[in-house]
């Protein structure tokens, strides 16, 4: 097949998306409704349009829109002559020879026991995803933009509590939570395939232990929420990073990478962390000659550009409002102290690994490693790794933005990646008990963190009955408009709750009164719900069973 065939379909796509954006700066508002109430009754796409052809936002909305084409025009420029469709071929081969290159040389106990792990790992992923309680996030992701569907998913952005690519991929599969699960266990198989390539089978078992049963690789395994498209990305990323390096931004690696952290930050924000770690640690390399800072440059170019393709006309339908004025990131910013950081990182640390504070030294000690390879060995993949576990601290400050623990489940990943790396130096060198014993601690580490996962997952139950609340009252309220909050909202009222007045301050009232704990994740803890609202939720017949059945 000749790949250069594709540039044509390739264009047409970047062309008639270009089109739809012209003429959204162009045409009237008045005509897209109309058109709006033709091919939508109700629902979140019918608040899309009403919210989107707003006459007071016309100018912002053209300006957008206007820009978003001319990223997609650069886009299809750059496609239509690229040189990349001649080597596509041999590189697609090349990949998909990879496993069965591994495979060949693996003996076969460790191909048993790879493929005996990799099922045991799926399966007790997706009887926590059938088993488990569903979060409010996870109900409000499905019912205000999953269940929509994929094109609602990916325009309709009323702020950051939507992750659209993920939900729009969500939309294609039955269920709500299968696709984590399907990308919990590429992950896991990705990562190994390829460090077992490169390291010794302790190091390599090391690292794939850790990176399948450390406590937001399991969480975002069967949660479905963005962070788990997040972290697969992430990993993806980081291995394709090493690749540019070893063979030139002329390689397939470079494009796979290009498309992780553009589709990463499509489904999440938050993206931006590891995203800038990487190109710090290209910028690096660059410094040790390993690199042309040209390319850096150019390479930074296309990811902007990406990710500027959709977010343009995303904020161009939805407002830029939706990023600079949302109350989580306000909240944030006005939180944000040097004691409320050092907060923040202890909190990061206690969520990421489950454990206390005497996990800090553990991740010190791999940072310091990996330090010692970059200063002494100029290994340019502990360079990689290294910033990726620095580059957090040096951000929050600078924003000035406090961040929710959740926005860094990338830092396993790193610790993981590192760890197997010393394992490998420590086999190298001859201390092959060190290494052994090093695997055996881990295993212990994640048997303990798997036993304990089922019950972390169920002792902060009081989300669960939020989500399940809100999710039977959206069921039964006929107006579109009503959104998790408002039909929370609508929940208490029946249940005569005080402190909620009006229906159109429903979210203020909420955020303000003691029913805050139901939507608002506390630092530390999932949910810390009082009396009261214990009494309240009670009251309501369907979940009384609940509570005992998963108590």
């Amino acid at each position: 097949m000749k790949f250069t065939a594709l540039r044509l379909p390739v264009a047409l796509v970047c062309g008639f998306i270009v089109l739809a954006l012209v003429l959204l700066a162009a045409l009237p508002a008045g005509w897209w409704l109309q058109l709006g109430e033709q091919l939508f009754a109700g629902g979140t796409a019918h608040i899309l349009l009403q919210q989107a052809f707003a006459p007071e936002r016309r100018e912002e909305r053209c300006i957008l829109a206007l820009l978003g084409a001319g990223c997609w025009m650069a886009l299809g420029l750059l496609a239509w002559r690229s040189s990349l469709w001649k080597r596509l071929p041999l590189a697609i081969v090349a990949a998909v020879r990879l496993p069965g290159r591994l495979w060949k040389r693996l003996p076969w106990w460790e191909r048993c026991l790879f493929l005996t792990g990799l099922a045991l790992l799926v399966l007790v992923r997706g009887y926590w995803a059938v088993s488990t309680p569903i979060t409010y996030d996870e109900a409000y992701s499905y019912l205000n933009f999953t269940r929509q569907g994929p094109l609602v998913s990916l325009l309709y952005y009323p702020g950051t509590n939507n992750h659209p690519l993920f939900n729009a991929l969500n939309a294609l599969l039955p269920g709500i939570r299968w696709l984590p699960v399907l990308l919990g266990g590429m992950l896991v198989s990705v990562a190994y395939v390829w460090l077992r390539l490169r390291w010794h089978a302790v190091a390599a078992w090391g690292a794939s232990l850790l990176l399948a049963l450390t406590y937001p690789l399991l969480l975002y395994g069967i949660h479905a929420r963005g962070y788990a498209l997040m972290l697969f990305c992430s990993l993806l990323g980081f291995l394709c990073w090493d690749g540019v390096v070893r063979k030139g931004w002329h390689s397939l690696s470079h494009v796979v990478f290009a498309g992780c952290m553009v589709a990463g930050t499509w489904a999440l924000p938050s993206m931006v962390f590891p995203l800038a770690g990487c190109y710090a640690a290209w910028l690096a390399a660059a410094f040790y000659g390993r690199l042309s800072l040209r390319g850096v440059w150019q390479s930074a170019g296309l990811v902007t550009l990406g990710i500027c393709a959709y977010y343009l006309p995303l904020l161009a339908l939805n407002g830029t409002q939706a990023f600079s004025q949302t109350g989580t990131l306000q909240d944030m910013r006005h939180a944000f102290s040097l004691p409320a950081f050092v907060q923040l990182v202890l909190d990061t640390f206690r969520w990421c690994w489950q454990a206390g504070v005497w996990i800090i030294p553990f991740y010190l000690a791999v940072l310091g490693f990996l330090a010692w390879r970059v200063a002494f060995r100029k290994d340019t993949w502990a360079l990689l790794l290294f910033l990726q576990g620095m580059v957090w601290w040096m951000w929050v400050p600078l924003t000035g933005v406090l961040q929710f623990e959740r926005t860094f489940c990338y830092l396993p990943l790193v610790f993981a990646l590192g760890v197997g790396l010393a394992l490998q130096e420590a086999w190298h060198k001859g201390a092959r008990t060190a290494a052994w014993l090093g695997l055996l601690v881990i295993g212990g580490y994640v048997v303990w963190q798997s036993t304990r996962f089922e019950s972390v997952l169920r002792k902060d139950y009081a989300e669960a009955y939020a989500a399940r609340a809100f999710m039977q009252e959206y069921a039964a309220v006929s107006t579109p408009q009503v959104f998790a909050s408002d039909a929370f909202y609508h929940n208490l009222k029946l249940a005569g709750y005080p402190g909620l007045q009006q229906p159109q301050q429903s979210w203020e009232a909420v955020r303000h009164t003691q029913a805050r704990y139901v939507l608002a994740h506390a630092r530390g803890d999932s949910l810390r719900l009082i009396p009261a609202v214990y009494q309240l939720i009670d009251s309501i017949p369907p979940l009384q069973v609940y509570r005992k059945e998963i108590r």
